[in-house]
């Protein structure tokens, strides 16, 4: 069971990077199309929407589930994993949004969210751990 809770959370992981990854030239397209004056808006908007993502992916824990059970496990395999690809879009629209409105690139934007990222992605490994049957 151990091996195979890793497993399945090794690739849930992977598969959140790479959508991830590959959302962001469409996500960069639709930024550079939209007036510059909704800037303001969609940071707003993105960096709201994000806490509530972060909140609901620390919220959940792996230790609380019934992982032994296909449906419960695979449960909280979805919902953790949402909550992760929602987290990493909202990075990438504020991040993407930020750079357009100060029409610079500057590497210190981007490389905060990715750090915060790999912690998330960190502790989605540590709560597995916590699991009574780890």
């Amino acid at each position: 069971m151990k091996n195979k809770l890793l497993v399945e959370n090794i690739i849930k992981n992977i598969l959140i990077i790479v959508i991830a990854l590959l959302c962001i030239n469409p996500i960069t397209k639709f930024l550079s199309s939209v007036d510059p004056k909704s800037y303001d808006s969609i940071l707003l908007f993105a960096n709201l929407i994000l806490v509530a993502a972060l909140f609901g992916n620390f919220s959940f824990s792996y230790e609380k589930s019934k992982l032994n059970k296909i449906f419960d496990r695979y449960l909280g395999h979805i919902t953790t994993g949402f909550l992760m690809l929602s987290t990493a879009l909202l990075f990438e629209i504020s991040f993407i949004t930020l750079s357009l409105k100060i029409n610079v690139f500057y590497p210190l934007f981007a490389l905060v969210p990715i750090f915060i990222y790999i912690s998330i992605i960190g502790y989605d490994f540590w709560d597995l751990r916590r699991y009574k049957s780890f």
